[in-house]
């Protein structure tokens, strides 16, 4: 039998749309902190030159 909340969506539903919220939130968290990092390392970087080191260590990250 399957459960389902209010909005009849069930509990596996909800609870993977939460997990995903999350760890978008996590993701960008992430990005703002190395941003800052990167910013207080080198205090020479242009804005524009501390997005572009974001994303290239995002890209190239490995778990």
């Amino acid at each position: 039998m399957e459960s389902t909340d209010i909005n009849g969506k069930d509990d596996f539903a909800v609870n993977s749309e939460r997990k995903l919220s999350e760890a978008l939130k996590l993701y960008f968290l992430a990005r703002e902190l190395k941003a800052i990092g990167l910013k207080m390392v080198n205090p020479h970087l242009t804005e524009q030159q501390v997005k572009e080191k974001v994303k290239e260590i995002f890209l190239n990250a490995r778990s």
